[in-house]
């Protein structure tokens, strides 16, 4: 079992490993912030030789400088990755809901004559099921709101001091921010999971493919020949 270090005796270990440390201060601060074991740990490799020994004149700020590249080349991945993520969707929900309108875009009959119907509709089923629960949810944060608003206004007078009862008013005012809060919370994971219904992505069929071909086509300068939704269903 390994043995806990403190930052400052993690720091004289490397020292100790023949790591040069060049600003000790400005060390311990990275390791406060990001970790010894995700600075060190992940690229420690690369300064190694094949007896595991770290090379000649390997310093911290090097392995740090090596750890922030990786992380800043993660964001930008991650940065574009989202944006064509929310493009994609786009063209896809709104391919659907030309095709299908946007009432109709969950009925059985738009799907593919190939799609496996029993997966399509265990598929539908589940959907509804995560909308009805959405919908309960909400139900009953809005008779939670409505119960403590009535308890401010059948607030103790005459029973307890003024004081206790600004303060019971002052409490129940937190709790009823608290409960709009999760409301506009379940309303957006409603919308959220009604958008869902316009990112199914199985089965389109040639016909709305080539819509989707084009719209594609039209953003990316005529780059791909095919595309499909998928074929999972």
């Amino acid at each position: 079992m390994k043995e806990y270090k403190n930052n400052e005796e993690l720091i004289d270990y490397l020292i100790s490993k023949n790591v040069i440390v060049n600003d000790r201060e400005l060390a311990l601060k990275n390791i406060e912030k990001y970790s010894y074991y995700s600075i060190i740990n992940g690229y420690k490799a690369v300064f190694k030789d094949e007896n595991s020994n770290y090379n000649a004149n390997t310093s911290f700020e090097e392995i740090f400088a090596l750890y922030e590249f990786d992380k800043n080349i993660k964001a930008i991945f991650l940065k574009y990755t989202l944006e064509i993520e929310v493009i994609i969707k786009s063209l896809m929900s709104n391919t659907l809901a030309e095709e299908y309108g946007v009432e109709d875009y969950l009925k059985l009959e738009n799907f593919d004559d190939n799609a496996n119907e029993e997966l399509v509709n265990v598929f539908i089923e589940k959907i509804e099921k995560e909308i009805d629960t959405n919908n309960m949810n909400l139900l009953n944060c809005e008779k939670e709101i409505i119960t403590l608003e009535n308890n401010i206004k059948s607030s103790f007078y005459g029973k307890r001091s003024l004081a206790e009862i600004e303060e019971d008013i002052i409490n129940i005012d937190y709790q009823i921010d608290d409960f709009k809060k999760k409301l506009k919370a379940g309303e957006l994971a409603r919308e959220m999971m009604k958008k869902s219904y316009l990112e199914i992505r199985d089965d389109f069929g040639p016909e709305l493919n080539e819509k989707l071909l084009k719209k594609y086509n039209a953003i990316c300068n005529k780059e791909y020949n095919n595309i499909l939704g998928s074929a999972g269903l």
